[in-house]
């Protein structure tokens, strides 16, 4: 005997597959980004929410305690000052500049993980910065980049860090 089992979505996660379609064209990087996006939202719904039935999540059930998603809000990135050795780059300036190399870093950064609230944060990232460390820098001062999100909102960010072969450095998020 066959049983077809079929998933039930919570309000939450029709919620967030809600503000994907709207906000997908929008977000920044969208061209460049849309079908890394496109996939890693289809990786999420294809699971949802963590359950208490998922091993890394059986103490913390998101699916249960999610009962609403907030909207997004407007992501406030505060990038480190320049110092010798280190890159420093806004997302949208980086995806302006090399929207090809982002996007494969971007992918790269999410790969290898089976979570789907890594999904999330691969599909919906609109904000975040690019830190680069140039190979045998040696950094004095931490390099510390920030990121706020206004009250009772979603924050959607993405940091990627290259840290050079032999370079020093702190680096504080």
């Amino acid at each position: 005997m066959n049983v077809q089992v079929q998933r039930v979505e919570t309000p939450a996660e029709l919620k967030l597959a809600s503000q994907f379609a709207e906000r997908k064209d929008a977000l920044v990087g969208a061209d460049t980004l849309g079908a890394g996006r496109a996939a890693a939202f289809a990786r999420f719904e294809a699971v949802g929410l963590p359950h208490r039935r998922v091993e890394e999540f059986k103490y913390t059930d998101m699916r249960a305690r999610l009962r609403e998603v907030a909207d997004a809000g407007e992501t406030q990135v505060t990038l480190p000052d320049a110092q010798g050795g280190v890159r420093v780059t806004s997302l949208a300036e980086a995806l302006a500049s090399d929207g090809a190399a982002i996007a494969e870093r971007i992918a790269e950064r999410f790969t290898g993980f089976d979570s789907p609230l890594l999904d999330l944060n691969e599909a919906f990232a609109s904000a975040g910065a690019v830190i680069d460390i140039a190979a045998g820098a040696n950094v004095a001062e931490p390099v510390r980049a920030g990121f706020a999100h206004p009250a009772g909102k979603r924050g959607d960010s993405v940091a990627l860090y290259s840290v050079g072969s032999g370079a020093s450095v702190t680096l504080i998020e």
